[in-house]
């Protein structure tokens, strides 16, 4: 076991040559661990995973998905009237005001204080962590996306059973999690309503922190990313308070701050199982923590508790009404790639919508989810072969983000994130 120097242990990463060469390219990685190391499970420690995608909307929550795999994970037996509960995932920090190219030396990123349009660079967010490359939600994803730039790691939050905020996407444990092969919590698969549907699984919720502590986590998609599930059985499900001191010791490495982007997850949900959600993140005061989430009840609730680093998610675009409603609360707004840059007719990426510029009129932020590098989340014009889960034109598609003039990019892929922003900063044509 190495010490790589963010406050936890790991080990070799090993056969991951694309990571061991950025890794080794990174003149700011932790404690020079030649080719790469990885935050590891230390027996007692806490290292966990996440997993679901924002920009796929038949993907978001948890949705069944192909049968007879891990990815078949919640059954979503059909729509019921009613339910409560429910949204998805992502937020952010703001940029410049416009969309024109920066041409010059990068800026400096702004400390915490009232928001000024127009003072900062785009942030790069690592969705939640490196989760292109590790099992989603974990600590080792965290550390390895910290290591590759980010600037920001995005994290979901839910509660267990006794009240223990951890990292998660889905309320539905079987996707993310090796939980089907504990025979001790088969009785615990039931059939639950969340947002008007009837799921059945293992839930989060059901479990105590020390049962869920006896999982291990699992990459959500082993077909598309496999060399992240290589990294299956490694990681525990972390708390919200290992992360945070994960991301404490990396800003004291760094010598700057480090972001972190948690949204609350089913709100209204988790208030019907005893558990309240704003009561519950009350205690924590981390200057560089931004609130997310798709229920602006619990947004505004944070806001009279005094946040003011608020992130309204939207599952479509917004219009004019909801930006003026959301700027009495929120300094920034979170939308899917697609409302920033749409696709033609035939698949491929189009000319910018105003979208940013009426964002930022508002004097919100914009943040972008999810981008990827896989073809098959990125317009035809920038697919590179025919397989679908090969990588495409993936930095392209980010530095297209980048000019289109948002504040934030939520990525699986934190490492094309910070060169499409470089090169963007410097002036670089965006049309190869």
């Amino acid at each position: 076991m190495v010490d790589v120097g963010l406050g936890v242990r790991a080990h070799h990463a090993g056969g991951d040559p694309f990571l061991a060469g950025t890794l080794a390219a990174d003149h700011d990685a932790v404690g020079a661990v030649g080719g790469g190391e990885a935050v590891g499970l230390v027996e007692g420690g806490g290292v966990g995973q996440l997993g679901v995608d924002l920009d796929d909307g038949h993907l978001v929550g948890a949705g069944p998905g192909p049968k007879g795999g891990r990815d078949a994970g919640t059954e979503q037996v059909g729509p019921l009237q009613g339910g409560v509960g429910g949204e998805i995932t992502d937020g952010g920090q703001r940029h410049v005001a416009d969309s024109a190219r920066r041409v010059g030396p990068p800026v400096t990123a702004r400390s915490p204080g009232p928001r000024t349009v127009g003072s900062v660079r785009p942030l790069v967010i690592a969705h939640r962590g490196a989760s292109g490359h590790r099992p989603e939600l974990t600590l080792e994803a965290f550390a390895l996306a910290l290591r590759l730039g980010a600037d920001s790691i995005e994290l979901d939050l839910v509660p267990t059973r006794d009240g223990v905020l951890v990292c998660r996407h889905d309320l539905e444990l079987s996707r993310t999690t090796d939980v089907a092969s504990h025979p001790e919590l088969a009785g615990r698969r039931r059939t639950i309503v969340v947002d008007g549907l009837l799921h059945r699984g293992w839930f989060v919720h059901d479990l105590t922190f020390e049962e869920l502590r006896s999982l291990r986590c699992v990459e959500r998609w082993p077909a598309k990313r496999p060399s992240s599930a290589a990294h299956d059985g490694r990681s525990v499900v972390p708390t919200f308070a290992e992360v945070l001191e994960l991301v404490e010791a990396e800003a004291g490495r760094r010598g700057r701050p480090v972001r972190v982007h948690a949204e609350l997850k089913h709100p209204a949900f988790v208030e019907s199982l005893g558990h309240s959600l704003p009561e519950l993140v009350d205690d924590v005061r981390h200057p560089y923590v931004t609130w997310m989430s798709f229920d602006a009840t619990v947004l505004r609730r944070l806001h009279l508790r005094g946040r003011d680093r608020l992130v309204q998610l939207y599952e479509r675009r917004p219009r004019g009404r909801h930006l003026a409603a959301a700027s009495t609360y929120a300094s920034g707004v979170g939308v899917r790639r697609k409302v920033v840059l749409p696709k033609d007719d035939a698949g491929r990426v189009d000319r910018p919508t105003d979208f940013v510029a009426k964002a930022h009129r508002r004097d919100l932020d914009v943040l972008v989810w999810t981008h990827r590098a896989e073809n098959e989340h990125l317009p035809r014009n920038l697919r590179v072969g025919r397989d679908p889960h090969g990588h495409g034109q993936g930095q392209l598609a980010a530095e297209m983000l980048f000019e289109a003039g948002i504040d934030a990019l939520i990525t699986d892929f934190p490492e094309l994130g910070v060169a499409a922003r470089e090169a963007f900063e410097v002036g670089l044509p965006i049309a190869r």
